[in-house]
């Protein structure tokens, strides 16, 4: 055990307690990173998603103008 001062108080530090939380930090930024890249993964699929629904909607949107072409123009 090694004692560090604090501004008003010393501070007892514990090898084994600082391993432990050296340790709990590890475990703590390994799920951070895993869910991190699993939020990744969503938003790249969310966004092929995305881009194919705005295909299909600018598909229909020429459909649509077609067809009020055609019902807007006289037929003699």
């Amino acid at each position: 055990m090694s004692s560090h001062t604090n501004d008003t108080q010393p501070v007892l530090v514990d090898a084994s307690a600082a391993a432990a939380n050296a340790k709990r930090d590890s475990v703590v930024d390994d799920v951070f990173d895993t869910v991190t890249a699993w939020a990744a993964q969503g938003l790249v699929v969310a966004k092929r998603g995305l881009e194919a629904s705005a295909k299909w909607l600018d598909a229909q949107a020429k459909v649509v103008g077609e067809l009020a072409n055609k019902l807007g123009t006289p037929q003699h």
